[in-house]
């Protein structure tokens, strides 16, 4: 159905590439494989290299180690779409995203969109919750390379969460359980044009339909 050059501040952040996937797959799996839906044309890159990470040594109980160490899940280079996050691949995601933290949404960055990207949209989704959907937002720059901490820029749209809220919901499984998160960059070919607040299943049905690409980290957090 599916499956943000601007400087921002990091908080307590490592970041790590993610895995470029097949945008049309309802909840693409961490293969790492790499793809192009709509066309075969090769990627390019819209962003530059000018981003720069403002770390600092505040961090909430129980976050120290989170962000686990920093790895690179394609090596080889930046041929395709990729995406980084405040923790590594399959990693505990650090406290301050949760409902037991600050319910930050994340900062995320993104490179190597393919030729004909208009927009950029970005989803997270509880894989172990009947695909709970915990953001859906639209309507970003693929120049602006990321969007920064707890950030909604201005033109962005986000949808109604699973929780029936508009934009992030932070990540909240129950007590005694452990679930993973999956954290999706979609490139997609035409803007969204769905008001603010649209319910969580059309606005994945229209970032489903516009997506040329996509790439995507997971993350797990236990309460």
């Amino acid at each position: 159905m599916r499956c943000r050059l601007a400087l921002f501040s990091l908080a307590a952040c490592t970041f790590v590439v993610g895995c470029a996937s097949d945008g049309r797959g309802l909840r693409p799996e961490n293969s790492g494989t790499k793809s192009i839906v709509k066309d075969t044309t090769a990627p390019t890159d819209e962003t530059t290299d000018e981003f720069t990470d403002e770390f600092t040594d505040e961090m909430l109980p129980g976050e120290e180690g989170d962000g686990g160490d920093p790895s690179l899940s394609d090596p080889e280079g930046f041929d395709t779409m990729s995406m980084r996050t405040p923790f590594a691949q399959d990693a505990a995601i650090p406290v301050r995203f949760t409902c037991d933290g600050l319910n930050l949404s994340p900062a995320i960055t993104w490179e190597g969109l393919p030729e004909g990207t208009v927009e950029v949209a970005i989803q997270v989704v509880d894989l172990e919750a009947e695909d709970y959907t915990h953001w859906v937002i639209a309507g970003l720059k693929p120049a602006a390379g990321g969007i920064g901490e707890g950030e909604v820029p201005v033109g962005a749209i986000q949808a109604r969460n699973s929780k029936g809220t508009v934009g992030y919901d932070g990540l909240c499984p129950p007590k005694g359980s452990l679930h993973n998160y999956l954290f999706e960059v979609d490139a997609l070919d035409s803007a969204i044009t769905l008001a603010e607040g649209t319910d969580v299943e059309t606005m994945l049905q229209a970032v489903g339909a516009a997506t040329i690409q996509s790439t995507s980290m997971s993350g797990t957090f236990s309460r």
